[in-house]
């Protein structure tokens, strides 16, 4: 641990703190601030279709042998916006936990995404379905289940700490 005048920050935010401060880092416009209205709506609606899809694909994976070679509309509708919000990840301000601090520079931002939660993003899009086509269509039907990874994205947002803190920085803001 490092201390930077009276905070004490964690090894990942001592790093992205250093790496701040040796690149000729700055803010952007295009960071989407997690205060937004549409980035809100947003993550509504990406925990809504978290959890929509999540029982679509158990339930693909679990009954229905006729679709495992065509992908229906919803599959894609899902596909696509969770790609979206894959790439909107890139672009959206993140809290330092040690900080209490927004962090708006597009460079830490990215790195941050790519040291959390892209690995687990990136299963869940790939088309492991199509990928392996030609597998037995017995065992085919469980690539379904390997989209369930997005129920941890709900769970992460419906956890009464992840609610409290964003119910304690909404009142903190307004004061």
């Amino acid at each position: 641990m490092s201390t930077v005048g009276q905070t004490v920050l964690g090894t990942e935010d001592s790093k992205l703190i250093t790496l701040k401060n040796q690149g000729n880092l700055c803010c952007h416009q295009f960071v989407v601030s997690t205060d937004s209205i549409f980035y809100q709506a947003w993550k509504i609606t990406i925990l809504v279709l978290s959890f929509a899809s999540s029982f679509q694909y158990a339930f693909l994976a679990a009954f229905d042998s006729t679709s495992l070679n065509d992908w229906s509309t919803s599959e894609i509708f899902y596909e696509m916006l969770f790609c979206f919000a894959m790439i909107l990840n890139f672009f959206t301000e993140f809290h330092y936990p040690s900080l209490h601090k927004k962090e708006h520079h597009l460079k830490v931002i990215a790195l941050n995404y790519l040291q959390t939660t892209f690995a687990r993003d990136v299963a869940a899009l790939v088309p492991f379905r199509e990928i392996f086509k030609n597998a037995n269509p017995r065992y085919k039907r469980l690539f379904h289940l390997i989209k369930l990874i997005r129920l941890s994205n709900g769970f992460q947002y419906l956890s009464h700490k992840v609610f409290m803190k964003e119910v304690k920085t909404a009142v903190q803001n307004r004061i």
